[in-house]
């Protein structure tokens, strides 16, 4: 059959929205919404949305955005490359006043994938750095499934104060199945802390979620 457009709908609620090790709306329950485009060409686009409880009533978390093309160069392998660009809020319906763009590349292998980000300005002007992941999917059983995630960023020119100049995040998560929709449960973690004050903040997290696409 001939390849077609695919535009898929995903919205899901989560007791903490979290990235990279970090909580985007400051480890309370979040909602969001996430859009994908992918064109028989390779060229597919994505945006999410992050709404959060702000005093009681909903605010805007954060956003994200992204643009790319993605290859298959056997049965097995494919390659990828684009864009994102990522604003978020330091409380949820605050400014979005933390944002950054990266570009990326990336190689996906029998279900193991690695990307590599750069940015010229990681939320705020002229930081530039270098942010690399590994990420797996392991079927467990008819409709279990284990993701893996770590990943590491480095400043590689200037550095905010109080701010090591690497570190390091990890997530695993079990998901089940259920038709259109998905239970899943997740642990995550950081390292050495970011900011020095923050080592504290810097343990394992466990998060629950649930989602329903179409």
């Amino acid at each position: 059959m001939p390849a077609q457009a695919q535009l898929a709908v995903r919205v899901s609620a989560d007791s903490d929205y979290r990235r990279r090790g970090y909580s985007v709306t400051d480890g309370q329950p979040a909602v969001t919404g996430a859009l994908s485009y992918d064109d028989p060409s390779g060229i597919y686009a994505n945006g999410l949305i992050v709404v959060a409880p702000d005093d009681a009533a909903p605010g805007i978390g954060g956003f994200e955005a992204g643009l790319g093309y993605a290859t298959r160069i056997s049965r097995t392998v494919s390659v990828e490359g684009g864009a994102i660009h990522t604003r978020y809020a330091r409380s949820p319906g605050g400014p979005l006043d933390l944002r950054y763009t990266e570009v990326y590349a990336g190689v996906s292998v029998n279900g193991i994938s690695a990307r590599v980000y750069y940015s010229p300005d990681y939320l705020a002007r002229d930081l530039p750095t270098f942010y690399a992941e590994l990420q797996a999917g392991i079927r467990l059983r008819r409709d279990w499934h284990l993701g893996l995630h770590l990943g590491a960023l480095t400043y590689l020119d200037g550095l905010p104060r109080y701010t090591a100049r690497s570190r390091y995040d990890w997530r695993a998560t079990v998901s089940r199945n259920l038709g259109q929709f998905e239970i899943y449960a997740g642990l995550s973690g950081r390292g050495p802390g970011g900011r020095y004050y923050e080592h504290h903040k810097g343990r394992a997290v466990a998060t629950v979620g649930a989602a329903f696409s179409f």
